[in-house]
C-alpha cells in the first residue's frame, strides 16, 4: 500500500511540473475544503465566486484594485484607464419607486411621482442621473437624508425649451446636486419652502386672448397661486422681450391679481427677471401685499429714480440699491426683526432694517392701482424663508443662464 501511495504521489507531481491538466475541462479550487469551489479556471475564463464562468474574467463579489486597471489600454495616468465606451444601468420609472443599483434614470410618469433615494450613509460615492421626459408631471426626489440640506428636491416637466436632468452624489452622511442641466426648467430648490413660481417663458403657463392681452398667469409652484389680470388692465404678451425669450408687458397702467397666497410668515427671497427702459416719474411696485393694516411693496423705482428697495407700514421707503437700465436679475433677502438686502445681477447694495410682515390672500403684480410698473416682467419667485447664499446664488444662476443676462 505504501509503494503505491509513494508512485501516486510521484505521478501528480509530474503532473504539475508539466503544467497543471484537467479531465473534465475545467479547474476548481477548493480553498476551504467544503466541497465549494471559489475559483473556477475553465475554457470561458476565469470565475471567482461563480460556479459557471462566462467571460474571461468573472468576478462575483467586490474586487480591489491597489495600483490600475487599464481597459483596452496598455497603461494610463488615472487609477481607471478606459479606451472605448462604457455602459451604464438604465432604469425606466412609470410610478412611485426606490431608487435602487441603476444609476441612470428615465421617469416617464403619469401622473406627479415621486423617487425615493437609499440612505446615504449606506452609498458613500453612490451617483444617480435622473431625468423627467414628461411634458405634464413633476418628479419629487425624497429621502436617504437632506439633498443639499434640504428635505426634498423636485424635477420640474419638461417645456419646449427644456431638456434638463439632476445628478445626486452621497457623501455618506447626506445626498448633494453634483450637477444640473437646466436649458429652461428650474433645478435647484424647487420645492423647498418655494411660495410663488411665475414663468412668462413657459407657453403652458399662459392664457392670452384673441388680442394678445393676458389673462391668466399660472403658478408652477405646488401652491396654486396664479395670478389673473385685472379687469381692463391686462399685461401683453412680449415675445423675444429679454434675450429672444417672452415676458409679460407692463405699460404703466396694468397689473395682476394673485390668489391663495395668505401667509403667516416673514421671512422672504423673492427674484424677479425685470427689464425697463422707461422709469415711472413716480414709483413702480412689482409686488404688493396690503391688508389694510400689514404692508410689503417691493419696488423697482422711486420716485423716477433707477432704484430698488422695500416699503412697510414700519420702515416707510428703504432704498436698497440703484439699478441698471434693461434687463437685470433682482433680488431681495426679507428677514424678520433684521434686515432687508437687495441683489441686482448678483451683487448686494447696503441692507435696510425690515420687520415681520404677513401675506394677504390676494397681493398684485405691476401696481396696486397706483405706481404702476412700465417694464418686461420674465419670470418671478418667492420662498418662505430666507436662502443660504449658496441657495442664494443657484437659484441667480439659473435666472442668469436661462434669460441670458451675464454677471
Amino acid at each position: 500500500m505504501f509503494k503505491i501511495f509513494v508512485i501516486l504521489l510521484y505521478f501528480n507531481v509530474v503532473l504539475l511540473a508539466d503544467g497543471v491538466k484537467s479531465t473534465n475541462g475545467e479547474i476548481g479550487f477548493d480553498v476551504n475544503a467544503d466541497d465549494i469551489k471559489e475559483m473556477v479556471l475553465s475554457e470561458n475564463g476565469l470565475g471567482i465566486g461563480v460556479s459557471v464562468v462566462s467571460a474571461n474574467l468573472h468576478v462575483n463579489g467586490n474586487v480591489i484594485i491597489s495600483d490600475q486597471l487599464n481597459v483596452q489600454s496598455q497603461q494610463g495616468s488615472s487609477n481607471l484607464n478606459i479606451s472605448g465606451t462604457i455602459g451604464f444601468g438604465v432604469e425606466i420609472v412609470t410610478s412611485d419607486s426606490n431608487l435602487l443599483d441603476d444609476s441612470h434614470v428615465l421617469v416617464n410618469p403619469s401622473t406627479n411621482t415621486t423617487l425615493t433615494l437609499p440612505e446615504a450613509s449606506m452609498y458613500n460615492g453612490r451617483t444617480y442621473l435622473v431625468k423627467n421626459l414628461s411634458s405634464l408631471y413633476d418628479v419629487s426626489i425624497i429621502g436617504g437624508g437632506n439633498i443639499d440640506g434640504q428635505a426634498s428636491y423636485r424635477l420640474a416637466k419638461l417645456s419646449s425649451s427644456s431638456s434638463g436632468s439632476t445628478e445626486f452624489i452621497s457623501n455618506g452622511t447626506e445626498w448633494f446636486i453634483l450637477s444640473t442641466s437646466s436649458s429652461g426648467e428650474f433645478g435647484p430648490l424647487l420645492g423647498s419652502n418655494l411660495l410663488l413660481w411665475l414663468d412668462a417663458n413657459d407657453a403652458d403657463t399662459i392664457t392670452e386672448d384673441a388680442n394678445g392681452n393676458i389673462t391668466n398667469w399660472y403658478d408652477k409652484s405646488e401652491n396654486s397661486s396664479h395670478a389673473t389680470a385685472t379687469s381692463g388692465r391686462h399685461p401683453s404678451g412680449n415675445a423675444d422681450a429679454i434675450n429672444g425669450k417672452k415676458a409679460l408687458y407692463f405699460d404703466g397702467s396694468e397689473d395682476m391679481t394673485l390668489s391663495n397666497m395668505l401667509h403667516s410668515e416673514s421671512n422672504y427671497t423673492a427674484f424677479t427677471v425685470f427689464k425697463t427702459n422707461a422709469v415711472n416719474t413716480t414709483a413702480e411696485r412689482l409686488f404688493e401685499s396690503n391688508d389694510g393694516s400689514d404692508r410689503l411693496i417691493l419696488w423697482s423705482s422711486l420716485g423716477g429714480s433707477q432704484s430698488t428697495g422695500i416699503f412697510t407700514d414700519t420702515e416707510s421707503n428703504v432704498t436698497l440699491s440703484t439699478r441698471i437700465s434693461g434687463a437685470q436679475v433682482i433680488t431681495w433677502s426679507l428677514e424678520a426683526a433684521s434686515s432687508a438686502t437687495s441683489y441686482i445681477n448678483g451683487v448686494s447694495s447696503t441692507s435696510g432694517s425690515y420687520t415681520k410682515k404677513a401675506l394677504e390672500n390676494t397681493p398684485t403684480i405691476g401696481s396696486r392701482n397706483v405706481h404702476y410698473v412700465i417694464g418686461d416682467i420674465g419670470e418671478l419667485i418667492l420662498y418662505d424663508r430666507v436662502l443660504s447664499e449658496t441657495e442664494r446664488v443657484q437659484v441667480e444662476t439659473y435666472l442668469s443662464v436661462k434669460w441670458g443676462i451675464d454677471f
